[in-house]
């Protein structure tokens, strides 16, 4: 979670938000309820949001503050309402690629929301990230399109889909936050509503302070989409009003004609997205879903295209990556031995040794982590070098059972190495190496 308080990409009311400078050694609280605060996550303008710890069910948490002195000092009286309307939203919701809030309080001239903790970056860090996948940058729409659903189905309009209210934890799972500007629909939600939204995503009848409905939330995420894959925003400007007068009157250039490395499938699913008139655009994330599954079946689509594998030779005692180092890729022996050992208290620890045919280094790749160990080559050892995007690629497109699955394996992987790791480094304790069994990496 990060504060993403841009001129352009803030969240507005009527004119723009009011900005509260706060000194940086701010005194922050020991407890909120029952929650240890631990440390500052974010800020904005009305409050902030910690990093906190539930002691009685032993979880992390985050906890989004807001202030009553700041609220009354800008006089931004709806403010509170707007807060207690996200914990309403949100309530009814659940969803796992929406933030769960855990409780709602009020305590010292400050009302605060518990909510489920994300351990990652929201996407606003990632969407300018040209490395990532294309099946990656698919499988966060879709993820969202999943939520997004779930909110209408159940009457809930977002009306601030942005990158910086998109989190990806550290698998790279959705989390869709931040609902404090959004709608819940009942049979007399016609009325006009007041102009609420971040402008370079907000849609047209949004800025023009009509009624809208979940049809806005589609143009909004059609402008993320844009985003994702070409790394431009889809309506610039230097100004808000400039921003604005684009969205209303512009038209983005098609993605493939910014970067011809993109399906040209995708010019038409974005341009609907995009469709100035509501009814011009897709009607639900439902059927937006469905075209994004239609260009995933398509033949000519690239991540149909095969790969083909580097192969590499190391010889006796050449590293083929170190603990710490970067995972961009993932390796299958093909002959040989690869021997996984890490520093344990400084000492050089075998975890375990790779046989042909088994694959190694896939959790940093998964996880876009550095390596928690390093592989050596035992004997003259042949590997076939899988890339990150390639691996990424099979690993978006998978089953979502067996990626759970397999997002599962890696995390108790990485607990269990850890955990061979210090057993193996207490003074006089053995243990024997089990040869080719992939689980070791």
């Amino acid at each position: 979670m990060a504060d993403t308080s841009e001129m352009d990409d803030a969240t507005i009311v009527d004119s723009g938000p009011a900005v509260v400078h706060r000194s940086s050694d701010e005194e922050i609280p020991d407890k909120l309820g029952r929650h240890n605060i631990l440390e500052i996550v974010g800020t904005g303008a009305m409050g902030v949001v910690y990093r906190g710890f539930d002691e009685i069910i032993e979880r992390f948490v985050a906890i989004k503050v807001i202030r009553h002195d700041i609220v009354a000092k800008l006089g931004a009286h709806d403010t509170l309402e707007r807060f207690k309307t996200e914990a309403k939203a949100v309530g009814r919701l659940s969803h796992p690629n929406i933030a769960t809030i855990f409780e709602y309080g009020s305590e010292e001239g400050q009302d605060f929301i518990v909510m489920e903790f994300v351990d990652g970056d929201s996407l606003a860090a990632e969407v300018g990230n040209t490395t990532r996948p294309l099946a990656s940058k698919i499988r966060i729409i879709s993820q969202t399109l999943d939520a997004l659903a779930h909110a209408h189905n159940i009457g809930v309009v977002h009306r601030d889909i942005k990158p910086a209210n998109i989190l990806l934890s550290a698998l790279g799972d959705v989390k869709l936050t931040d609902f404090g500007i959004s709608l819940i629909e009942s049979a007399d939600s016609e009325e006009p509503e007041a102009v609420l939204g971040t402008p370079r995503y907000m849609s047209p009848e949004q800025i023009n302070g009509k009624a809208v409905d979940h049809r806005s939330d589609i143009f909004s995420l059609g402008s993320v989409f844009y985003e994702l894959l070409t790394g431009n925003k889809a309506f610039s400007g230097s100004t808000t009003q400039e921003i604005i007068q684009n969205v209303l009157h512009s038209e983005p250039p098609p993605p493939h004609s910014v970067d011809h490395t993109l399906p040209q499938e995708l010019d038409a699913i974005i341009a609907k997205s995009l469709a100035r008139d509501p009814a011009e655009r897709y009607q639900s994330a439902a059927h937006l879903q469905q075209a994004v599954g239609e260009f995933l079946d398509t033949p000519t689509t690239s991540h149909k295209a095969s790969t083909v594998l580097e192969r590499r030779l190391y010889k006796d005692g050449e590293v083929i990556f170190e603990e710490g180092s970067e995972g961009r890729e993932a390796y299958i022996v093909d002959e040989g031995t690869v021997e996984i050992a890490k520093e344990q208290d400084g000492e050089r620890v075998v975890l375990g040794t790779i046989g042909k045919q088994n694959l190694f280094g896939e959790m940093a790749v998964i996880e876009h982590t550095t390596r928690m160990a390093a592989a050596v080559a035992r004997g003259d050892t042949t590997v076939m070098v899988v890339r990150d995007h390639d691996f990424l690629d099979r690993y978006e497109y998978s089953d979502p059972v067996i990626r759970s699955m397999l997002s599962s394996l890696v995390r108790n992987l990485r607990t269990a190495s850890d955990q061979l790791a210090y057993e193996r480094a207490k003074p006089g304790k053995t243990a024997p190496v089990n040869d080719g069994d992939p689980e070791e990496t």
